[in-house]
């Protein structure tokens, strides 16, 4: 149970919580573990979570998962940072282009209206 040893230990908690995404990243393109630590969003595992989707290396699919969860927690800099990777002319580069989207997605399904005009 994630709740009680985040409440216990959150840094260990979430140094695990890294390693796990990582680990999910590279296998699965999807992160399972992230739906246990529901009760437990704090603004540390919220920023802990931010720079972890800043990761170049995670996969598109992940990042936008990630940025759900944020904005659904309320997050500014997660709507920020989703804004900042779209861009006009979208990359060549598939994996970018693919980030591009699946953020200008996600602000649309999880942001308030003020990000609809953005896109």
């Amino acid at each position: 149970m994630p709740g009680i040893a985040y409440l216990n230990a959150p840094e260990e908690s979430i140094n695990t919580l890294i390693t796990l995404i990582d680990k999910e990243n590279q296998e699965h393109d999807y992160i399972f573990v992230i739906n246990r630590f529901d009760k437990y969003w704090d603004e540390r595992l919220r920023l802990a979570l931010l720079e972890k989707a800043k990761d170049p290396t995670l996969k598109p699919k992940c990042v936008g998962q990630l940025l759900k969860e944020l904005l659904k927690q309320g997050l500014t800099e997660a709507r920020d940072f989703a804004k900042s990777l779209i861009s006009f002319a979208l990359p060549s580069a598939e994996n970018e282009r693919e980030k591009v989207l699946i953020a200008a997605r996600v602000l649309v399904e999880n942001s308030d209206p003020c990000s609809w005009s953005f896109i």
